[in-house]
């Protein structure tokens, strides 16, 4: 069975980009956040 990821538009990932760079959280802890 293929696991099917979500999609998201590019407004999104560039602002968990921005969230990640500006608070320093890890990229799994925003993942969670978001």
């Amino acid at each position: 069975m293929a696991e099917t990821r979500r999609q998201f538009d590019p407004e999104f990932r560039a602002g968990a980009v921005r969230i990640v760079r500006e608070t320093g959280k890890s990229i799994a802890q925003v993942a969670r956040d978001l």
